[in-house]
């Protein structure tokens, strides 16, 4: 990239994220909760896939919810999977780091919303 190409990129996305950013809680593993600021989208991701899905297995479901964020990298310097954000009280694990560069990390995102056990082929949610 030229200069011209990395500011003009650096720039652009600090309009962004100051007009379409939220305010979201991000934990880095074994470490402690920061606010940052983060372009939320909720449902199927940077990826298109479901806003969210049922697996049922033999003694149970699990259903999950899907999210993607785009972090600034000045705040979350080197993201991974299995950190969390915090987003509308939803807690979300990193799955994945669809993209990053010097500036931007986009994040796919999924929760455990629900556990519920299998009983008598009816379900319960589990605390």
């Amino acid at each position: 990239m030229t200069d011209f190409s990395e500011n003009f990129s650096a720039s652009a996305w600090d309009m962004l994220i100051s007009m379409f950013g939220e305010a979201v809680s991000y934990t880095a593993g074994g470490g402690a909760a920061a606010t940052i600021t983060a372009i939320v989208r909720r449902g199927g991701g940077s990826s298109g896939g479901p806003a969210s899905e049922t697996r049922t297995y033999d003694d149970g479901r699990l259903n999950r919810k899907f999210a993607s964020a785009a972090v600034n990298k000045s705040d979350v310097a080197a993201p991974a999977v299995s950190d969390t954000i915090v987003i509308d009280t939803l807690t979300y694990v990193v799955e994945e780091i669809v993209n990053e560069d010097a500036n931007i990390a986009v994040l796919r995102l999924s929760t455990a919303d629900s556990v519920e056990k299998a009983h008598d082929r009816h379900y319960a949610r589990r605390p």
